[in-house]
């Protein structure tokens, strides 16, 4: 009798552990359960993030200014797509002041023919 008394003391114990634990995992199971969920939703927020980034960038990088700004990395055929619109149109200007001088009609055809060169490089420049 008294050992079948201490059996089932033990057993209680041994019952009541159990559910202590079984709580304790329930919990757990309960708490991993909400921090996937928040981890699941963190990942959503941040594939959106680099998605706005990415457009923004996108957008940025077809900025004009920042083609102006960013001509390292147009490499050497839009640096001297730049540098000669420039050139020819200060030339093309100069032409045209020069026309209103002494024989002018000599200026006209430099004028145009240098206008004509700067913009085609500047339009080469902003849209390639």
């Amino acid at each position: 009798m008294l050992a079948r008394a201490s059996a089932e003391r033990t057993a209680k114990r041994v019952e009541a552990a159990m559910a202590v634990d079984q709580a304790r995992m329930e919990a757990a199971r309960i708490s991993m359960s909400r921090i996937i969920g928040n981890v699941k939703n963190e990942e959503i927020e941040v594939q959106q993030a680099v998605a706005e980034l990415q457009k923004a960038q996108s957008e940025l990088n077809n900025d004009p200014l920042m083609k102006l700004f960013n001509m390292k990395q147009g490499g050497v055929v839009k640096q001297g797509a730049f540098v000669g619109a420039m050139l020819f149109g200060f030339r093309s200007a100069i032409e045209t002041v020069a026309m209103l001088g002494l024989d002018g009609e000599s200026h006209s055809t430099a004028a145009l023919i240098q206008g004509a060169l700067a913009l085609s490089c500047a339009l080469y420049f902003f849209v390639f």
